[in-house]
């Protein structure tokens, strides 16, 4: 038994000291987190996914308002109704199909799993109870795992974002700055569809709006983690000036 205990002792010992070798010759070998993808907008792939996801907030005007209190948006804090206006938008501008209904007051619906998947995969949240619409908007209803709302001229659609400067922020975050394209579609025709868009430089998506230049700017705090070769973002913050 105490030949064992030994044998177990030394064994023990002989790996510290190993472990000890190992440490001394590569440092960081034990403890080192992997390396954080840092986005480098001089890549187009970078460049692109960045303006595609700021694009989702800019095309459905989210922060236009003439009131500074509201043009920031900010996932886990916003109201019901700037959630369901935000995620309703998003759906209809990217050709998610909703019913039309007859009700005087009420004239489409959309399920919200749908409304879910894109708080989920845009803002990293969902709405808990959707029921909260109904003591706190006037412009959306829920019912029976629907939401319902009016439109009578379509759904807005704003122009793309371009993404200007990436640097790290806190908690591992980082700070997005951008230029925004607010105008109307009625003023430059501006579709959803040409995703070749989102790789355009400035200059040339003036010429395809028509537009003299970007007449917004903003910054964006988000999630970003690149795996696979793809970016996957999430909001924190969205702030348009």
């Amino acid at each position: 038994m105490k030949t064992r205990m030994i044998r177990l002792i030394t064994t023990m010992v002989l790996a510290c000291l190993a472990l000890l070798v190992a440490w001394d010759a590569h440092p960081t070998m034990a403890c080192a987190a992997p390396a954080r993808d840092i986005p480098d907008l001089s890549k187009e792939e970078d460049y692109r996914a960045f303006n595609i996801f700021l694009s989702n907030f800019s095309e459905g005007g989210v922060g236009l308002s003439m009131y500074a209190n509201e043009r920031e948006f900010v996932s886990l804090s916003a109201s019901p109704e700037h959630l369901a206006r935000f995620a309703f938008t998003n759906y209809a501008q990217n050709g998610g199909a909703y019913e039309t209904m007859s009700n005087a007051r009420w004239n489409v619906r959309v399920p919200v799993a749908k409304l879910d998947a894109i708080l989920e995969r845009l803002c990293g949240t969902t709405l808990d109870d959707w029921s909260e619409l109904n003591s706190t908007s006037s412009s959306f209803l829920y019912e029976d795992g629907y939401v319902y709302t009016q439109i009578t001229n379509g759904f807005p659609l704003n122009g793309p974002a371009v993404t200007t400067s990436v640097e790290g922020w806190r908690k591992g975050t980082f700070r997005v700055e951008f230029d925004a394209y607010s105008y109307p579609k009625e003023k430059t025709g501006y579709k959803i569809g040409d995703r070749s868009q989102y790789s355009m430089t400035e200059p040339q998506l003036n010429n395809l709006l028509g537009v003299s230049g970007p007449d917004r700017r903003g910054y964006a705090i988000v999630w970003a983690n690149k795996s696979d070769g793809e970016w996957k973002i999430q909001l924190v913050k969205y702030v348009l000036y």
